[in-house]
Parts: C-alpha cells; sequence; structure tokens
C-alpha cells in the first residue's frame, strides 16, 4: 500500500500545490525525503497560496514561492530543529532561499508565530 507522504489542513488547498515554484517544489521533495529517512512525520501544510492580507509581510505566498507547515502538536522542539538545520543546510548547497528585507541575506526557513505556531518555508524568484 502506497503511503501518504503529506497532509494539508483545512483551509490550505491540494489545488494550489499546481501554482507553488518549482523552487519550492524542490524544497518540499527534500523535506519529504529528509522526514522519511529520519522517520519523522510527514508534513501537515497550513497555508499554501492564499490572496494579499494585512499580516503578511512579503507576497512569497500570492507568488507561490512560500507554504507553512505545522508545528504546534505536531512536532517535538528537537524535531522542529532538525528540519530547521536540514533546511538551512539544503539552501547553503542549492541557494533558493528567499532574500530577507530586513537584513538582505537568504532566509529558507522562519520558525515563528503568525496565527500558530509554524514553519515557514519561503524561495526566491
Amino acid at each position: 500500500m502506497i503511503e501518504k507522504r503529506f497532509s494539508c489542513v483545512d483551509g490550505a488547498e491540494l489545488y494550489d500545490f499546481m501554482f507553488i515554484s518549482p523552487k519550492l517544489m524542490l524544497v518540499f521533495s527534500h523535506l519529504l525525503m529528509f522526514c522519511e529517512k529520519e522517520n519523522l512525520p510527514y508534513p501537515q501544510i497550513t497555508s499554501i497560496i492564499r490572496h494579499k492580507d494585512s499580516f503578511s509581510k512579503s507576497n512569497t505566498h500570492q507568488t507561490g514561492r512560500a507554504m507553512d507547515i505545522r508545528t504546534r502538536d505536531y512536532y517535538t522542539e528537537e524535531q522542529i530543529q532538525k528540519i530547521v538545520y536540514f533546511l538551512e543546510d539544503f539552501d547553503n548547497t542549492y541557494k533558493v532561499g528567499a532574500i530577507s528585507r530586513k537584513t538582505g541575506l537568504p532566509r529558507i526557513v522562519v520558525y515563528h508565530i503568525g496565527s500558530q505556531w509554524h514553519l515557514h518555508i519561503q524561495t526566491r524568484h
């Protein structure tokens, strides 16, 4: 039987996957392989494409270059740190992380709170 590799929570549409950038698809594919290798739970996507809103700090979601991954009540702090380290290491090799407006430096993942704690994975144009 084929195992489900990820899920989308209510509000995140699988349909939106058709609009994500190739760089984000590359990052997400490698994240899935990492979770499998490390025996971590597969990601739960909470947001992919969304319309412009008053709280977004960038347009990465609106342009298909970002997705949010659930962490609260899903991953332990140790698992979150493993994922963050993996993504940062991945970006050191592939140079796909979005450029921060604040610092001007690449940043592929941000672990922060929006409406809930989550991993915001983002790629550059």
